[in-house]
């Protein structure tokens, strides 16, 4: 079995196809006075692809932040899978501390970040294995070959005993990207995963990017400024503006017919200054 093919695991229930992925609903998160996300509500269906677009600053990292609850919000809720995962209600203390429960929830989400924080004395696929044993318990034999199995998905079988100071960027997130799905997540958030490389190295990691959303069921939110990528590789596409949900749509209509004029001025924008 392929390693794309193998997040079905035989441990895992199967979610219901009528319940969401993941679902913010009323979502507001503030950073002192200052409001990032206004009132955020959407529905990801199992299996979507979706791109978040905008400008910098619109709440697009902040968004994804909060779903892997690495910010607590200040109103509404979200859930993964139907359950709550957390609630503007709960104080930001319960948020962090809450239950084994709430810890299993977040493990069905992995995320990608803009830097890689691979662990430098270790090797690619020393970085890769290290969680499932630490967070999973699997024995490191079985740790090793989930690993390698990640580390050969992304293209780097014959990178695997090289330390990060030998990798370059773009293998450096591959790597990264292989840690994520080692842990066999539902749903995986990649936040600007190209924006710390080379322009020359971003296709190596859009490549594994795109062979995900064409091989796996897996959930895909993608916070991004490649705007041709996230038009071949999105189901949807979400504008989001000062915070707000601005347009959602299918990638095709966003890009081709947006119905909103700031939409339209941030694509003329973005599109023209390439």
């Amino acid at each position: 079995m392929n390693a794309i093919a193998d997040f079905s695991a035989a441990d895992k229930q199967p979610a219901s196809p009528e319940t969401p992925a993941c679902e913010f609903v009323h979502v507001v998160k503030r950073f002192g006075a200052v409001t990032v996300l206004r009132d955020i509500s959407i529905v990801v269906p199992h299996g979507e692809k979706l791109a978040l677009i905008g400008p910098s600053g619109s709440g697009k990292s902040t968004l994804l932040r909060t779903l892997m609850t690495l910010e607590p919000i200040d109103g509404g809720e979200i859930k993964v899978s139907g359950e709550t995962l957390s609630h503007g209600s709960w104080s930001h203390e319960r948020q962090r501390s809450d239950n084994a429960a709430a810890r299993a929830k977040r493990r069905r989400i992995g995320m990608v970040f803009q830097q890689f924080n691979l662990f430098p004395h270790m090797t690619a696929v020393e970085n890769v294995a290290v969680a499932p044993r630490k967070v999973l318990g699997l024995s490191h034999r079985d740790a090793s070959e989930r690993a390698h199995r990640y580390v050969e998905m992304v293209g780097l079988g014959g990178k695997a005993a090289e330390l990060p100071a030998r990798l370059s960027g773009g293998q450096q997130q591959r790597v990264a990207i292989a840690r994520s799905l080692a842990m066999e997540p539902e749903i995986m958030l990649f936040d600007e995963v190209t924006s710390a490389l080379d322009p020359e190295l971003v296709g190596e990691v859009l490549g594994v990017l795109r062979k995900l959303a064409e091989e796996s069921t897996l959930t895909m939110l993608l916070v991004t400024h490649q705007m041709e990528f996230a038009r071949s590789f999105a189901d949807r596409v979400a504008f989001l503006w000062q915070g707000q949900l601005h347009e959602v749509g299918e990638a095709k209509a966003i890009f081709d017919e947006p119905r909103e004029e700031r939409t339209r001025q941030f694509l003329r924008a973005v599109l023209e200054a390439r």
